[in-house]
């Protein structure tokens, strides 16, 4: 009977912190709907549950738990202050619509809901008095500060939907602006992988101007930036800028609004942000990209745009992109050039040749007007491309296959050479 009323107490206790469970996130997504609790608890998750809800009892319960060092004791003012409070609640609200619709039969329903809301909140005051020392003062505060911020939470919302719902006299009609001028300054720390990756995003936004721009908190790194720059190449104009009191967000406000002053001008801020994962994300990245988007986004005309860029994820798809080709380059076997054969390796400029190798891929690309087979032929000593317009396919032309090819070849801009509609002839 022991092992029995055990399993018996930890299936009640499973069912009701189930129930819990069940019903917390689903009451926490109604409330949210009506805007006294924020608005990500009405999202469901890719189970189709309310998983921040669960997320949110999970760790409140868990912080109780820890703060009332896991004791049924500690725990039970608690418990009953939050039910009879809800009692209570429940109690006093239906009283109040009876008073308000004056249905059939609402006074006998308003005094049975009035007393046992009266009733109930006589509980939550004795076990709020007798209970105090044992942990019921922590309800006691914490609950007129919690009602005080939902109040004002659900305040903001309205004031926003107020905003929505008449958008006269505001500049957030949905109408498009026309800009005579376009100016993308790109914001940059450092060159590295994010940074290029918002250079190639910068740049497709083709503006008439574009410049990067480096505020500079340290010489030497500006310096070492300036050379890396300029090594690399790039033609979008570098600009170091001074930022003396060492706020970035302020300082790129600054920017953007002496570069939006001129009539007719729209700024965008382009900022590239380094991604981690999420544990990661919060021990590594300082945000400072979100706070100068937040800052920017009070500048009229103006507004930022953050390039995420996942550089592990980028560097290990690198690598292994890069191991593959090299461990395929070793593994596959490159015959020698017979004689007889100009080797692959030897044709540097324009000439006609006679090349001998294995085909070692055939890919269709689109030619225009047209369509055309790339073939790939490779020897000991390089590769050569063959293109056949307006060939999808010839047969006995496959991966693999021995091939002769004569004719002209011309230097492609990646330095391989290239021979077009060359004569051809299958090799056992």
């Amino acid at each position: 009977m022991f092992l029995v009323l055990q399993a018996a107490t930890a299936a009640i206790l499973f069912t009701g912190g189930n129930t819990s469970f069940t019903g917390f996130p689903f009451l926490a997504s109604f409330v949210a709907e009506d805007s006294f609790l924020p608005r990500w608890l009405t999202r469901r998750g890719h189970r189709l549950v309310f998983s921040n809800g669960i997320i949110l009892l999970a760790a409140l319960s868990l912080t109780l738990m820890l703060v009332a060092g896991a004791t049924v004791d500690a725990l039970i003012p608690f418990y009953a202050i939050g039910v009879f409070t809800g009692f209570a609640m429940a109690g006093f609200g239906m009283a109040r619509y009876h008073r308000r619709t004056r249905e059939a039969g609402w006074r006998r329903r308003l005094a049975v809901n009035m007393a046992g809301g009266v009733y109930t909140a006589l509980v939550v005051v004795l076990f709020a008095v007798v209970k105090f020392t044992e942990g019921a003062w922590l309800i006691v505060i914490i609950f007129p500060v919690l009602v005080y911020i939902l109040i004002r939470l659900n305040r903001q919302y309205r004031k926003e939907a107020a905003i929505l719902a008449n958008p006269e006299g505001t500049d957030l009609q949905p109408h498009t602006p026309n800009y005579s001028r376009r100016v993308v300054l790109l914001l940059i720390d450092g060159y590295d992988l994010a940074t290029i990756a918002a250079i190639r995003y910068a740049k497709s936004l083709h503006p008439p101007v574009l410049r990067a721009v480096h505020f500079t908190l340290d010489s030497v790194r500006a310096d070492k930036l300036r050379q890396q720059w300029l090594d690399a190449g790039i033609k979008i104009p570098l600009e170091l800028a001074d930022c003396p009191d060492r706020r970035l967000s302020h300082a790129a406000a600054q920017l953007a609004a002496a570069e939006a002053a001129a009539p007719g001008t729209h700024v965008t801020l382009v900022l590239p942000r380094r991604s981690y994962s999420p544990l990661a994300g919060r021990l590594l990245h300082d945000h400072t990209a979100d706070r100068i988007a937040r800052r920017v986004s009070r500048v009229p005309d103006a507004s930022a745009t953050i390039i995420p860029f996942d550089v592990r994820h980028k560097v290990d798809t690198l690598h292994a992109r890069r191991a593959s080709r090299t461990v395929g380059l070793q593994d596959y076997e490159r015959p020698d050039s017979p004689e007889g054969a100009d080797p692959i390796g030897s044709l540097r400029s324009p000439s006609r040749a006679i090349v001998q190798g294995r085909l070692r891929t055939a890919e269709v690309r689109p030619a225009k007007h047209n369509t055309m087979l790339a073939c790939e032929v490779t020897d000991s000593t390089g590769d050569l491309t063959a293109l056949f317009y307006g060939r999808t396919h010839i047969a006995g032309m496959e991966p693999g296959s021995r091939i002769r090819l004569q004719g002209a070849v011309g230097i492609g801009k990646n330095g391989q050479p290239t021979m077009v509609n060359p004569r051809y002839e299958l090799l056992r």
